[in-house]
């Protein structure tokens, strides 16, 4: 069963991603360091929202949406979460270096305004922390996973607080929001995209699996603090009671 879901679905996933092309050249193109416009957000959240359908993926959300400009931290399972946290509201995405040189894929990120970041310490999330501090300014919301790595989905790894410094400077709110993906098994085997893994792979996994459901719970919003590390810490907590209480609802293990 697993081969004939992919036998089926891949087709039109590719007819997605040609589509993709075909919207990146027509209606996304604006002058280089410009965020997207209302309009181009629009359709890059439509695009995903297929996405989603095409790979099998069920959203359900809970919480409200804080409306933008706003700050978004989640925590980072898989390449999945850009793809249905994109699809739930509209947003601009931090996104490590490596993804801009995938093949198509890249090509696409970048044109739907992704912010890339380069490994390398201070200097590199001073460069990406300045574009996040624009795109807020320019009244576009940005999302980031501040733990800066995927994990398995039954944990949540502390959040390095220096990127949130932008919403801080751009006097917008940071709103948390918790991912999961349930399953039988606490997390459904298929999504988690962690160490030698490569995103063909993962590809071909979720396209032959069946009842992902990704759910998004969107926390309420934290105002910008002086203390940084105050802010991660809190928007920490609240995703992390999220995780904790998807799969350990007796309250015995922490996250």
């Amino acid at each position: 069963m697993r081969w004939i879901r992919l036998v089926f679905r891949l087709p039109p996933v590719l007819g997605l991603v040609l589509l993709g092309l075909l919207v990146a050249a027509l209606r996304l193109r604006r002058p280089r360091g410009t965020p997207p416009d209302a309009g181009q957000q629009a359709w890059v959240r439509r695009w995903l929202g297929w996405a989603a359908r095409l790979l099998g993926v069920r959203l359900r959300v809970s919480g409200r949406p804080e409306p933008g400009p706003v700050l978004v931290v989640a925590n980072h399972i898989s390449w999945l979460d850009i793809v249905v946290l994109g699809a739930a509201r509209p947003a601009v995405f931090v996104a490590k270096a490596e993804i801009r040189r995938w093949p198509v894929l890249g090509w696409l990120s970048a044109a739907a305004g992704t912010l890339f970041i380069r490994r390398g310490g201070k200097h590199a999330a001073e460069g990406v922390a300045q574009a996040m501090r624009e795109t807020l300014r320019a009244g576009v919301t940005v999302a980031v996973f501040p733990e800066g790595t995927t994990t398995d989905g039954r944990q949540v790894r502390r959040f390095h607080p220096r990127l949130l410094a932008a919403a801080q400077d751009a006097g917008v709110p940071v709103q948390p929001v918790a991912l999961t993906y349930p399953h039988e098994r606490g997390v459904h085997p298929a999504v988690p995209f962690t160490g030698d893994d490569t995103f063909l792979r993962s590809a071909l996994r979720i396209l032959g699996a069946r009842g992902i459901v990704a759910e998004l719970r969107f926390c309420p919003a934290l105002a910008p603090r002086e203390d940084r590390r105050r802010l991660a810490q809190e928007a920490y907590d609240c995703i992390a009671r999220v995780v904790r209480a998807r799969h350990h609802p007796d309250g015995g293990a922490s996250a």
